[in-house]
């Protein structure tokens, strides 16, 4: 950004006259003249509250605007206009009671974005935050004071300022809050795993456990089914055979009564013929011949005729005894069979149940559903199903785990940090050495790669500690103006504050100083404001702005 204007009123000492600084074009150098308290800082925060709405003070605390208004008139208000990269023509004015902020593109008032909106636009515009704008336009001298002697960490802390690689610490702190959730979760997944691996497990061994339950019970019932099955079989068979036994004597009966029964038919008949030739003999003649019945042959042939009778009568008689006799065993054994044929259709009906709660128990055991165990079954599966989940997601955060050791290896001190370093060092070491040249300095700097610095003179090492206080200041000098032309090759602002320049350093080198201060001017396209306490010789300055304070802070162009 190529800052053309900035003008202050009623911020802190300032007062209601607007106070205007106009930056001219190519590479300037002004002196800022004034005494402690006449407002040169404000100047400074003022870039910082019109372009950011914010402003650190020492130490970089952070201000509150609203100390900034002046205490009498209130009515703070900066105006800024500068060119963006982009060529637009910026123009802002941020003010407070009232409170004002307008961004004009090209002269024209963007009236369409809301406060946060052109708060973006704006810095968008300027290219860079807050705190890499901050370290580009102002910069103390003190800041280099015995950089030669510094620890590694305080360089450490001050290359990461001038360079902005405070970033990377701000991504490593970011990065370590990402390890650690990632380790958090690595850690809550593998206890949730062994959870749910602990809980698939002992549900699983619940449900082997109630099947072999249920395997060893239906065996144990499959078993004393077929005992009873065994138990049954002899009284059936003896049933069985009992009643065969029965049937064949039943049927040796039947056929003795039929026998008996055909023998007494005989009988009755032959007992019929004898009586019908008996009541031949009842007239006393003989039915054929005529004959006197009385004759002894007569006689002989009726008595043989009763004879017979009697004969056939006994036998008869006999028959039916034997048919009675017959009869009571037939329905003796008709009992014995009617008994044993209920006791066979109860041992029958026994031996078929027990056949079907066999047959039936064989078939559930080799039935492998299971439904009573389906709820437990379904558990497993949700359980797989969310075991199987958690470990996808943590084989993602191993992913990450990977990923975020390798973003750590490159945001470390070996990592991208060290290869910009090297990037950086061997151009450093070229503006300290024109520098130093410049300044006609008897010596030789080079910065290693953990910028310490190795003083020479005649290629011998020169111990720093034997440096006149004149000799380290202006070394540190060339050391800052170094790093100054690099930076700015990097970030292109037309404004830099320089402060305490010229503390304790010796008169004769003032000159040098001012020499190499306005080749960085010229090479660097900027507009350098040496802030110093007292006016120095006129000739060596482009413009002088003297800063004064009566009642209220006063900028006063002297040159």
């Amino acid at each position: 950004m190529e800052v053309n204007k900035i003008s202050i009123k009623n911020m802190k000492s300032f007062g209601n006259d607007s106070q205007t600084i106009n930056f001219d074009s190519g590479g300037n150098l002004i002196l800022m003249s004034g005494r402690n308290g006449s407002g040169k800082s404000t100047i400074i925060d003022s870039f910082d509250y019109v372009l950011f709405n914010k402003v650190k003070g020492r130490k970089s605390k952070k201000v509150k605007l609203t100390s900034l208004p002046n205490r009498i008139n209130k009515a703070l208000e900066i105006d800024i206009e500068f060119k963006a990269k982009d060529g637009t023509l910026v123009e802002i004015k941020r003010g407070t009671s009232p409170s004002i902020l307008t961004l004009k593109e090209n002269g024209i008032e963007n009236l369409r974005a809301g406060k946060d909106k052109i708060n973006t636009l704006i810095e968008n515009y300027v290219g860079i935050d807050h705190e890499t704008f901050k370290g580009f336009i102002s910069m103390s001298i003190n800041d280099f004071k015995n950089f030669i002697s510094l620890t590694n960490e305080e360089k450490k802390l001050l290359l990461d300022k001038l360079f902005n690689l405070e970033v990377i610490g701000v991504l490593n702190t970011i990065l370590n809050g990402l390890i650690k959730d990632n380790r958090d979760k690595l850690v809550l997944m593998d206890k949730e795993i062994d959870i749910l691996s602990d809980n698939i497990n002992n549900i699983n061994i619940s449900i082997d456990k109630v099947k072999k339950s249920k395997e060893d019970d239906l065996e144990q019932q499959l078993v004393l089914i077929k005992e009873s099955i065994e138990s049954h079989k002899e009284p059936f068979n003896k049933v069985k055979e009992r009643l065969t036994q029965i049937k064949d004597r039943k049927a040796e009966i039947s056929e003795k009564i039929d026998s008996e029964r055909t023998l007494l038919i005989e009988s009755r008949t032959e007992i019929s013929q004898i009586d019908k030739q008996l009541k031949l003999f009842e007239n006393d003649k003989c039915p054929t011949c005529q004959a006197d019945l009385n004759s002894g042959f007569h006689k002989g042939i009726k008595e043989s005729f009763i004879e017979k009778k009697e004969k056939f009568t006994e036998v008869m008689n006999k028959v039916k005894e034997r048919g009675l006799e017959l009869s009571e065993r037939l329905k003796k054994l008709n009992t014995l069979s009617e008994k044993g044929d209920s006791k066979y259709q109860e041992l029958y009906s026994n031996l078929k149940s027990l056949k079907r709660d066999y047959d039936k128990l064989s078939e559930k055991k080799k039935d492998s559903s299971n439904q009573d165990l389906d709820e437990f079954v379904n558990t497993v599966k949700n359980l797989g199903s969310k075991l199987k989940e958690v470990e996808t997601n943590k084989s993602d955060e191993e992913d990450r785990k990977i990923y975020h050791k390798n973003i750590k290896s490159i945001l470390s001190e070996d990592g991208i940090k060290k290869t910009i370093i090297e990037n950086i060092i061997e151009p450093i070491n070229y503006h300290v050495s024109e520098s130093i040249r410049i300044m006609h300095l008897p010596f030789e700097v080079e910065l290693d790669n953990n910028f310490n610095a190795t003083v020479t003179t005649m290629g011998e090492e020169v111990d720093t500690e034997t440096l006149s206080t004149g000799e380290t200041k202006a070394l540190n000098i060339a050391i800052m103006i170094g790093y100054l032309k690099l930076i700015r090759t990097k970030k292109q602002i037309n404004v830099l504050f320089l402060d305490e320049v010229f503390s304790s350093i010796d008169i004769e080198r003032i000159n040098d100083v001012l020499l190499l201060l306005r080749d960085l001017a010229e090479t660097s396209d900027i507009n350098i404001f040496l802030v110093h306490h007292s006016i120095l010789d006129q000739e060596h300055f482009d413009k002088i702005l003297k800063i004064e304070k009566e009642v209220f802070t006063m900028i006063t162009e002297v040159k």
